[in-house]
């Protein structure tokens, strides 16, 4: 999803913003209360002036959770099933605009399936969120890796049955013997019963 926005300055530039939503996901941690609520955008915070996050519970309203941040996840703490959450950007202007909404009772925001950030990546780890997928009411395996452009397999970051939502996973960027692998090009693919997803990431040490 992307969303635009345009505003004429005192010296008549026009000053454009697109802001391309990747991910927004609501799901449970093991170890903490409540909801946790994570996104990815392109460009991201470090090109905008924040976000604002809004939640509603029930056929409620929704109200601000944050009213800016430049993070780009919030622990709520109170949150429950079926609370839902709406997410906004917030240009050099102050201007918002409306990215996308979610809940921890439907299907996460993924587009394509995959999402992987930060990016461009620079050692650490790669966070890496897929969807998977259901083959006659049970969970297909799931297998998540790294390929270099030669289409040699890097690294297997994930394997088994996970249930038909979003998953997290992070790659810190070694390959299968847990040497480091040189800056380039690298693709992440996902292969989830039939369905197969895949996406470049460029690794810059």
């Amino acid at each position: 999803m992307y969303s635009h926005s345009s505003a004429e300055s005192d010296s008549f530039f026009t000053i454009e913003t697109s802001v391309e939503l990747l991910s927004l996901l609501v799901f449970h941690l093991e170890d903490l209360p409540g909801l946790m609520v994570e996104w990815n955008t392109n460009p991201g915070p470090e090109d905008l002036d924040g976000y604002r996050l809004e939640k509603r519970r029930n056929a409620d309203n929704y109200f601000p959770l944050v009213s800016r941040t430049t993070e780009t996840s919030y622990h709520d703490a109170n949150g429950r099933v079926g609370d839902s959450y709406r997410l906004f950007a917030i240009n050099g202007l102050g201007e918002e605009f409306f990215l996308g909404e979610a809940s921890s009772d439907r299907t996460p925001s993924l587009r394509d399936g995959l999402a992987a950030y930060p990016v461009p990546f620079r050692g650490g780890e790669l966070s890496i969120v897929f969807a998977t997928t259901v083959v006659g009411g049970e969970a297909a395996i799931t297998e998540v890796a790294i390929y270099d452009v030669t289409g040699r397999r890097i690294k297997t970051v994930a394997q088994g049955r996970y249930d038909s939502s979003a998953h997290r996973v992070a790659w810190d960027g070694t390959d299968q013997n847990g040497y480091l692998v040189s800056s380039g090009t690298y693709f992440i693919r996902v292969h989830s019963g039939q369905t197969v997803h895949t996406r470049k990431v460029i690794l810059v040490r």
